[in-house]
């Protein structure tokens, strides 16, 4: 895709949010702000999630994202092996 086409979707996105309530206001332009950064040469944008529960930053062990099969469990019944 062009620039010519991130523009005018960041322009589209942000007549929209001038009718939107204020929290979804905000999100709108947030995206603007994607496609503006797509426009500007920056090849990545960072998105950024807060999930309930989990903890924010990477603090999952250097070995968690290695392919590799999950440890087995079992079914649930004793028993033994």
């Amino acid at each position: 895709m062009d620039d010519e086409f991130y523009k005018e979707r960041a322009r589209h996105i942000r007549e929209l949010a001038d009718k939107a309530d204020p929290f979804i206001r905000k999100r709108l332009l947030d995206l603007a702000g994607n496609y503006d950064s797509i426009v500007r040469g920056s090849s990545r944008t960072t998105v950024t999630m807060n999930l309930p529960g989990v903890p924010a930053g990477n603090n999952l062990p250097s070995d968690t994202m290695q392919s590799r099969p999950p440890a087995y469990l079992g079914d649930g019944s004793s028993g033994g092996v």
